[in-house]
């Protein structure tokens, strides 16, 4: 009897040791768990197909997560002022460590949901509005506007160039002045006729505004975007174009003499992996012609060569530092000195730009 106990409670002994060493190995090796992303979402005025400033942006995104396997990327795309604010909220409490609003009208909304996400980097594009965790980032298009303004001037036989923009803000009127200041630098008499469209979803806006500047005269056309489809109303006309925001890298045929584009993807890296590595802090990014965040592409073939040079000795005075578009003395319509002779432009000046230099004429609004 004794014995069938003893038995017994080896067996008992013998179980209760291999079930807490079973225990014993789940425990050492654990199920692999997945692999957090770092994750980092844009926001775009507009869709990602449009042919120009959303789609920038876009290649920029896809760039960054090629350069950074462990980032994954999201965006929102076609976010009015308006809604801005809930589709920041949304972004933030899906775990994004980064937001890019690519669109300085999102300023406001970026500035009042920071604070509720204070482990968050927001970075808003073309603005001027800092907070702890808020910065911005721009290019100096104004640079590779100034060159597109040499090709203008030294083409346009009627003195009169239509320029298609969205809203008077600083960086639109900034580019807008220096466009003009290279017109002018080779056709003292031209004038750089514009017309707001007030939306950029709306790309009957700007074949309307196309439209309207052909009627007044012009006979070179400054386009919103880099999307053929507008371009419909002057290539019946045989007007020519200078397209925006499209691709630099690519050389253009047709009625286009040179496309300016961006290459946001490399501040995008800068951006995340400072942040990644604790080293980001608030504050101000400009890109320029000299690191091709902001740039011309090549010029159309049959631009004469005079024309070429002219550009080609500009540029690489802007590069080099010797020289840029905004050094004084500059004065606007009311013939106010804006920069005093041999001084160049402040960055703060160029963020609160709202003086047209003599030589632009605004269009009125047409509903």
């Amino acid at each position: 009897m004794r014995k069938n106990i003893f038995i017994a409670g080896a067996i008992l002994l013998l179980a209760f040791t291999l079930i807490l060493s079973g225990c014993a190995r789940k425990m050492a090796t654990p199920a692999p768990q997945p692999v957090k992303k770092f994750k980092v979402a844009f926001v775009y005025p507009g869709t990602v197909n449009d042919a120009g400033w959303n789609q920038s942006h876009d290649r920029g995104r896809k760039y960054l997560q090629q350069q950074l396997p462990d980032v994954e990327t999201s965006f929102m795309e076609a976010v009015s002022e308006t809604d801005a604010e809930r589709v920041l909220v949304e972004l933030a409490e899906k775990g994004n460590r980064v937001i890019f609003a690519a669109y300085s009208g999102y300023g406001d909304a970026v500035l009042k949901v920071a604070p509720q996400y204070p482990g968050v980097v927001f970075m808003i594009c073309s603005g001027n509005q800092t907070a702890p965790n808020v910065g911005t980032y721009d290019g100096r298009m104004y640079q590779a506007r100034y060159l597109s303004g040499l090709v203008a001037g030294s083409m346009t036989k009627s003195n009169l160039i239509g320029y298609v923009a969205l809203n008077p803000t600083p960086d639109a009127i900034r580019d807008i002045n220096a466009f003009t200041l290279g017109v002018r630098a080779v056709d003292a008499e031209a004038i750089v006729r514009v017309a707001w469209t007030n939306n950029y979803l709306e790309l009957q806006r700007e074949k309307d505004a196309i439209k309207n500047l052909l009627k007044d005269g012009a006979d070179l056309i400054v386009q919103l975007r880099d999307d053929p489809s507008v371009q419909q109303p002057a290539a019946e006309h045989g007007t020519l174009f200078i397209a925006s925001n499209g691709d630099p890298t690519q050389l253009l045929s047709g009625a286009d003499l040179v496309s300016l584009g961006w290459n946001w993807g490399p501040i995008y890296e800068t951006v995340v992996r400072s942040v990644q590595d604790g080293t980001w802090r608030s504050g101000q990014i400009w890109g320029s012609v000299s690191d091709h965040t902001a740039d011309l592409a090549p010029l159309n073939l049959y631009i004469p060569a005079n024309i070429r040079k002219l550009v080609d000795a500009r540029k690489q005075q802007i590069i080099s530092g010797k020289w840029d578009v905004f050094v004084g003395p500059l004065k606007d319509q009311q013939d106010q000195t804006r920069v005093k002779a041999n001084q160049n432009i402040t960055d703060a000046e160029l963020m609160s730009m709202e003086w047209f230099v003599p030589g632009v004429e605004e269009m009125p609004a047409k509903k």
